[in-house]
């Protein structure tokens, strides 16, 4: 079986959308559409239904169960392709909630870049949701883990890294004070549940009985869907990745404050206790480029973020 045919389910199944997940892996939606179609002919099943002419999709029973033999299929790939990789190098392994995987990317980047030309770092990085990082760490198939929830475990350590606000992501024109949330028209939301403090703050603002306009469960799906008719609560460090990227400014979008916000989002490191001997130091010289990072981007370890730069309209 193709890995190509593994990645591009995953993709999908992570994106929930046939446009955004061709646009991940760069390929067209009718190359992925063949893809999905091959992988379904192998396994004798379908995965995904979805009717003709529409956008919407959902996976079928089959799909969700296949999902996580498909990981399986992923991680052990990785391991047989970067196995003499591994061995003439430094392999460091790590994982992270999607949203703060898109934050640190200038960080992954400057590690391949510091370390390049001589007995080269190589990188195995994966996003995952929290959970799943948990599992991975205490079988030791991560170093590191950066994730959003907390997880009691007697192998790990869970440490505070950082922690943040959050912005009002949308089209409301030259606002030039904070937005009262619950004055937000909820059917034109695009509601994620960004840590475990925001879906009760969410409630209590806009009642159980709200019914957003879409729920995802990914960065990358929100992505898919932003436009000028809708609007999103999402983290501060999301928000500045997006204004980086020149994202806002393509979509027509701007950042506003909340004068209710939801509770501060804590991004926490963790780490096995029982690291090999051997990988010590790689690991010291990866938390030593994380600080550093952190601190040059002025972020504030344990307190939360500090502006880099205006938001425009807030």
């Amino acid at each position: 079986m193709d890995t190509d045919l593994i990645r591009t389910f995953l993709t999908l199944a992570q994106c929930s959308s046939f446009s955004t997940a061709a646009e991940k892996l760069t390929i067209s939606q009718s190359t992925l559409s063949h893809r999905l179609h091959q992988l379904e002919e192998e396994l004798g099943d379908v995965l995904v239904s979805r009717s003709r002419g529409k956008r919407n999709f959902h996976l079928t029973e089959a799909g969700l169960e296949f999902i996580p033999l498909a990981e399986d299929w992923m991680r052990l790939s990785h391991s047989i392709s970067g196995f003499h990789l591994g061995r003439r190098s430094q392999m460091l392994r790590i994982g992270s909630v999607e949203s703060v995987a898109m934050t640190l990317s200038p960080l992954y980047k400057n590690l391949l870049q510091i370390t390049e030309g001589a007995s080269s770092l190589h990188l195995f990085y994966t996003t995952s949701p929290s959970f799943k990082l948990y599992d991975a760490l205490e079988a030791h198939q991560l170093d590191v883990a950066l994730v959003v929830r907390k997880r009691r475990s007697p192998l790990l350590i869970t440490e505070p890294l950082f922690s943040e606000g959050h912005l009002l992501l949308g089209d409301f024109g030259k606002q030039s004070h904070p937005i009262d949330p619950a004055t937000l028209p909820p059917h034109r939301e695009l509601l994620a549940d960004w840590s475990p403090a925001f879906e009760p703050w969410h409630q209590e603002i806009f009642g159980s009985a709200a019914s957003p306009l879409a729920t995802v469960d990914t960065s990358q799906a929100l992505l898919g869907l932003l436009g000028t008719e809708t609007w999103s609560i999402i983290p501060e460090s999301f928000a500045l990745y997006l204004k980086d990227m020149g994202i806002l400014d393509r979509l027509g979008l701007s950042l506003y404050e909340l004068t209710t916000p939801p509770p501060r989002r804590v991004t926490y490191k963790v780490t096995h206790r029982h690291i090999d001997p051997a990988r010590k130091e790689l690991m010291a010289h990866f938390e030593k480029e994380l600080t550093h990072f952190i601190t040059e981007d002025h972020f504030t370890l344990r307190t939360g973020i500090t502006r880099r730069k205006e938001y425009g309209n807030c």
